[in-house]
């Protein structure tokens, strides 16, 4: 190959990785949009946002036909804890990305967006 070519599939590969970057942004914008119009309450704000890894293996000890209710718990107990928060609001893609391959076989390992507020809520996402 000449080098020319080389730098045209170069070329091609950044073009790419600025559109996934692009795309990536606006799924992020999104969420917020949805959280600032949708699920917030009139007097509520934005406090903070936060990118959680939860580890869920623990959901795996429980019972085959319980393991992917212990999985929302689990969710539902660890953002608490590391948030401090004492309501938590689960959004339905998170929920259905749980039991997606049903319930006795939840995911060990999920990334999360989680959106605090003024009012102690926790607002929990599936991030990508």
């Amino acid at each position: 190959m000449s080098e020319e070519t080389t730098q045209q599939i170069e070329e091609v590969k950044e073009e790419e990785k600025k559109v996934e970057e692009v795309k990536e942004e606006e799924v992020k914008d999104e969420i917020l949009k949805k959280v600032r119009e949708e699920l917030l309450f009139e007097d509520e704000n934005i406090k903070e946002e936060r990118i959680l890894i939860l580890n869920l293996r623990d959901s795996k000890k429980a019972p085959i036909l319980k393991r992917g209710k212990k999985a929302v718990n689990l969710v539902r107990e660890l953002t608490k804890k590391y948030t401090k928060q004492k309501e938590v609001w689960i959004d339905s893609k998170l929920n259905e990305k749980i039991w997606e391959k049903g319930v006795k076989k939840p995911p060990s390992k999920v990334k999360l967006r989680v959106f605090l507020t003024t009012k102690d809520r926790a607002l929990v996402f599936l991030s990508s």
